[in-house]
């Protein structure tokens, strides 16, 4: 019965029946017939307990009963307990002491009582928690048990849902994945973020989570596994939390499915993690307490653009969920809704995961095809990126090894400075040793000659500077790098000044890693410099011997005139050293052709005498050893 329009007389008679008949599961004719075959089955040994035994026995073998006719009674029977606390005597038996010290005040109706309970979970005696815990266990597998809900709901149903199966929790995962969905109505929604936050506060109340994650929560997470077996409200998400710090070694494939979407809605709502709420409600009081009435969150983004400045046990939680975030676009809807279009376009090869998604976008963000409001959020990303290597996830997974090495040696600098151990790589390639961690930090630098935000600290160090020398210049497409290193003598910030010249003396010595050349020497490399490897100023060093071929562009010409030519031809002058010398030959005619005779036979006339020379010490050296030996290259390129 529903309390708007109903007399209080007869609601209070038909509750005082339903009290009586729930006491002895033989007052309820529907359940007496209906589950005759269960209870022999399951609760025969509590026939003559009374007290309501044996419809709690039912409620307790809830996923084992499938009988239409039985479940519908049951379901019944649980519905009227879920609303009036007192229509469940043993729950309302269990929890007395408990009503009376919480919820003394709670007029019972309308799930009052059992929302009280749930606001005093932490609180409630071993009995009460576990009686309760069971109430929301058989709600978290089918809504129908909870009439408020599901009134609240219906009409969202119907729209979003209504090609979802009842049961199993199905329904509840439908409306959760949907829950920013313009037709979810906003009481809905209220209702499904209150069940979302008290599920990742207990695994147990996620029925296809918990069943697939069980092999793999004993064996990472055996403590809060145990904790949370429990089942009484105490284990407040810490087996949640273990799975996604674990989740590279989860196995199960559904388990891992899982475990993404509880991933995804801790980074759109970091409060569902019971931890960061405890860690964070003296920070959300003390520093975003103004947020808290701007809608649905906004507290969370007052936090991350206080980080740094937070206390540690809250900073280190809203890291942890930015970490997380940087991993995988689809965790943040806005950038995912905003920037599908131009990842269709651009990247429509890459996989999902690990970052690959926005690093490919933020590699292609200073196109001038790339969409504005699409932009604006990868400048945001870009910029995150910069503050650390932790929200970097090739950088993070690829280059743990390289930077071991370089700390163990002390090359490192200061680790209190923001971004140090990216500083710290991009500062010693030749040094590293892995190919993977090589070609992120390779990208990484691409990415720093494009954009001075995204070099740790850079546009920070460079914002006065910029204001004042380079007013109206915008920051990608290397525009504000290639104003900066213009009027450097001007500039008064020496840590902007240091870090221009750093990347500037980068850009000098590589053709791959230079924006301004990439982009106007593309057509360029691919004609005269195709399947030179990059690094060590090798493309530089091929695209400078083609200066004045035909078809070597202005721009390409002008970009390369501001790089370091012919140091990098010096690098490789058997490389691209007769290039070089046949543009001397052909601007030198007149002299080939009166000494080219005696030049020629004079060459070779030289390099038989050398080999003569050369082919005696190595025939002596062998004849001395009496043996001789193989040499054998390290790679082919050697």
């Amino acid at each position: 019965s529903t309390e708007s329009g109903f007399p209080m007389s007869c609601k209070k008679a038909v509750t005082m029946e339903l009290q009586a008949s729930n006491q002895d599961y033989r007052m309820k004719r529907g359940i007496a017939a209906s589950c005759k075959t269960e209870i022999d089955t399951h609760c025969k040994d509590k026939k003559i307990v009374g007290q309501g035994q044996v419809l709690s026995c039912l409620k307790e073998h809830w996923d084992e009963i499938t009988a239409p006719s039985c479940k519908a009674e049951l379901r019944r029977f649980v519905q009227q307990g879920v609303e009036n606390i007192e229509l469940s005597p043993a729950t309302a038996t269990k929890c007395k002491d408990d009503i009376t010290n919480f919820c003394k005040d709670v007029t019972p109706g309308q799930g009052r009582v059992h929302q009280c309970l749930l606001e005093h979970q932490q609180q409630l005696s071993e009995v009460c928690a576990k009686a309760e815990f069971r109430v929301q266990e058989i709600q978290s597998k089918d809504i129908s048990t909870n009439r408020m809900t599901l009134a609240k709901c219906t009409s969202s149903i119907n729209k979003i849902c209504k090609d979802t199966k009842p049961g199993t929790g199905r329904m509840w995962q439908c409306l959760e994945e949907k829950i920013n969905d313009q037709d979810m109505a906003d009481d809905c929604r209220q209702e499904v973020q209150k069940f979302l936050r008290l599920k990742h506060s207990n695994f147990f109340l996620n029925p296809h989570f918990s069943k697939d994650c069980d092999e793999d929560a004993r064996k990472l997470c055996p403590k809060q596994f145990a904790k949370a077996s429990f089942r009484a409200f105490n284990s407040r998400g810490s087996l949640t939390t273990c799975l996604i710090d674990h989740r590279e070694q989860v196995n199960n494939t559904d388990c891992k499915a899982d475990l993404w979407k509880k991933e995804k809605e801790r980074v759109a709502e970091n409060m569902l993690d019971p931890a960061m709420q405890q860690a964070c409600e003296s920070d959300v009081e003390s520093q975003c307490a103004d947020y808290k009435m701007q809608g649905h969150g906004m507290v969370q983004k007052c936090l991350h653009g206080k980080v740094g400045k937070l206390s540690k046990p809250c900073n280190d939680k809203v890291e942890a969920y930015l970490v997380l975030a940087s991993e995988d676009m689809r965790f943040q809807e806005e950038l995912t809704r905003t920037c599908m279009a131009p990842l269709k376009q651009f990247c429509p090869q890459i996989q999902a995961g690990r970052g690959r998604w926005v690093s490919c976008l933020i590699d292609h963000m200073h196109s001038v095809e790339m969409d504005p409001s699409c932009r604006v959020h990868l400048v945001e990303e870009e910029m995150w990126r910069s503050r650390g290597l932790e929200f970097n996830p090739a950088l993070k997974a690829q280059c743990q090894s390289d930077l071991r090495t370089l700390l163990t040696e002390q090359k490192c600098g200061n680790p209190g400075v923001q971004g140090w151990k990216i500083n710290c790589l991009t500062r010693h390639t030749e040094e590293l040793k892995a190919p993977g961690c090589l070609k992120s930090v390779r990208e990484t630098m691409q990415r720093q000659s494009a954009d001075v935000r995204a070099k740790p600290g850079m546009a920070q160090a460079c914002a006065d500077d910029s204001k004042e020398l380079c007013p109206g210049i915008e920051a990608g497409g290397a525009r504000l790098q290639t104003c900066l290193r213009e009027k450097q003598a001007k500039i008064k910030n020496n840590v902007c000044l240091s870090m221009v010249q750093e990347v500037e003396t980068v850009d000098k010595g590589s053709a791959s890693l230079n924006y301004n050349v990439r982009k106007n020497c593309y057509n360029e490399r691919q004609t005269f410099c195709k399947g030179i490897e990059a690094g060590d100023s090798r493309i530089l060093a091929c695209l400078s011997s083609h200066v004045k071929d035909e078809g070597f562009s202005t721009g390409c010409l002008q970009s390369m005139n501001l790089t370091s030519m012919r140091e990098a031809l010096n690098k490789h002058p058997l490389q691209f050293g007769m290039d070089t010398l046949k543009e001397y030959v052909e601007n030198h005619r007149s002299f080939v052709d009166k000494w080219g005779v005696l030049l020629l036979g004079g060459t070779v006339g030289f390099v038989i005498i050398m080999g003569f020379v050369i082919s005696y010490f190595i025939i002596q050296k062998r004849l001395w050893n009496g043996a001789y030996s193989m040499v054998v290259p390290r790679d082919l390129e050697s």
